[in-house]
C-alpha cells in the first residue's frame, strides 16, 4: 500500500469514528465527557478488529484467488477469515475495553463477531468488484475511443488520391501551355490540400469550410472536364453548423470517378445540399456508362458508411439508387 493510499484509509477511518462520536456529543449530555475517549476507542476497535480481515480479503484473497477465478478457494478462505477474526473479536474486544480504556468489559459472543465480520467482508467484496468493474469499463471505453479515433483517421486518409494526381497532370499541361489559368489552379489545389491536411484534424468542421472545399473541387474538375455539366445547388441556413469533415466530398469524388470518367461525352453531375440546425441532406446525381462494367460504388462509399456509423451512430441515412444509367447517392444526417 502506498503512503497516499494509507493516508486516505486513515482519513476514512477517522471520519467513520468521528461522525457517531459527534452525534453522541450533541445528543447526549453524558456524551460530552467521553467525546475523545469514544473517538480513541472506536479508532482502536476498527484498527485492531475490523481492518485486518478487510485487508486480508482485499490485498491477499481477492488478488490470489478471486481474480484468478479460483472461486471455491476464495469462498473457503474468506469464510475461514471471518471465523478467525469473529472469534478474535469475541475474546479480545472485552480485554481491550478493560485494560486499555479502563471500562467494564462488554461480553461479545464469538457468533455475533463472526456474523459482523462476515457481513463486512461480503460488503467489501461487492464494493471491490464494483470498483474493478467500473475501472475495467473505463479502460475499455478509453481503448474503444482510441480505436475509433485511429479507425476514423485511417478511413479519412483513405480518400481516393487520384484527383490530386489528375489535377497535377492538368497543372503540368497548363504550365507547358503557359496558360493564364495556372496560378488559379495552383491556388485552388493549395486550398484543397491545406483543408484536408490541417483543417480536418478535429472530428467536426464548420459546414462553410466543407462547402468551400466542394466548390474548389468542382472548379478544378470543371477545368479537367470542360464538356461536363456540373451544377451545385445549396441552401444552408447557418454557415457555422458543424459536420464531420471529408464525408460529403467522397460522394462527389465517386460521381466523377465512376460516372464522368466513364463517359466520353454528355456527362453531368448534379449536387444538392440543404442544411439547417437539425438536419443536413446532401445528394449527388450523375450519369454513367453501364457498358464499361465499372462499379458505381467502390471503396469510397464503403468508407463513408463506416465513418458515418462511427461518428453519428443511428442518426444518419445513406442510400444509393441506380436507374436508367443514373446513379443517385443521398445522405441525410440528423444533427439534433
Amino acid at each position: 500500500m502506498t503512503l497516499k493510499k494509507a493516508a486516505l484509509h486513515l482519513c476514512i477511518v477517522l471520519t467513520i469514528v468521528t461522525i457517531p462520536s459527534l452525534w453522541l456529543y450533541f445528543t447526549q449530555p453524558e456524551g460530552t465527557e467521553h467525546f475523545f475517549l469514544l473517538i480513541a476507542q472506536g479508532f482502536v476497535s476498527i484498527t485492531l478488529f475490523i481492518l485486518p480481515p478487510i485487508y486480508v480479503v482485499l490485498y491477499l484473497l481477492i488478488p490470489r484467488y478471486l481474480i484468478k477465478r479460483k472461486h471455491f478457494a476464495f469462498a473457503l478462505s474468506t469464510l475461514l477469515t471471518a471465523l478467525i477474526f469473529g472469534y478474535f473479536i469475541g475474546h479480545f474486544e472485552p480485554l481491550v475495553d478493560k485494560y486499555l480504556f479502563d471500562q467494564e468489559p462488554t461480553q461479545i459472543q464469538p457468533s455475533y463477531g463472526i456474523v459482523v465480520i462476515t457481513f463486512l467482508l461480503v460488503v467489501t467484496v461487492l464494493l471491490n468488484l464494483s470498483y474493478r468493474w467500473f475501472i475495467q469499463l473505463s479502460v475499455m471505453k478509453q481503448m474503444e475511443n482510441d480505436h475509433l479515433r485511429k479507425e476514423l483517421s485511417l478511413l479519412k486518409n483513405q480518400i481516393n488520391p487520384h484527383f490530386f494526381f489528375n489535377t497535377l497532370n492538368n497543372l503540368y499541361a497548363l504550365a507547358l501551355e503557359k496558360s493564364n489559368e495556372t496560378p488559379a489552379v495552383i491556388l485552388k489545389l493549395s486550398q484543397l490540400m491545406r483543408y484536408s491536411i490541417y483543417d480536418c484534424k478535429g472530428p467536426f468542421v464548420e459546414i462553410e469550410k466543407e462547402i468551400a472545399y466542394i466548390e474548389n473541387y468542382i472548379a478544378l474538375q470543371q477545368i479537367r472536364k470542360l464538356d461536363t455539366q456540373i451544377e451545385f445547388k445549396k441552401q444552408v441556413n447557418d454557415q457555422s453548423l458543424k459536420i464531420a469533415p471529408l464525408i460529403l466530398i467522397v460522394l462527389l469524388e465517386n460521381a466523377f470517378k465512376h460516372g464522368v470518367d466513364s463517359m466520353p461525352n454528355g456527362a453531368f453531375v448534379m449536387v444538392r445540399l440543404e442544411a439547417n440546425k437539425s438536419n443536413v441532406e446532401f445528394q449527388v446525381s450523375n450519369n454513367f456508362n453501364a457498358n464499361n462494367n465499372q462499379s458505381t460504388g467502390g471503396l469510397g462509399l464503403e468508407n463513408v458508411t463506416k465513418r458515418l456509423d462511427l461518428i453519428y451512430g443511428k442518426s444518419f441515412n445513406f442510400t444509393t439508387v441506380e436507374k436508367d444509367e443514373v446513379f443517385i447517392a443521398t445522405l441525410k444526417i440528423k444533427l439534433s
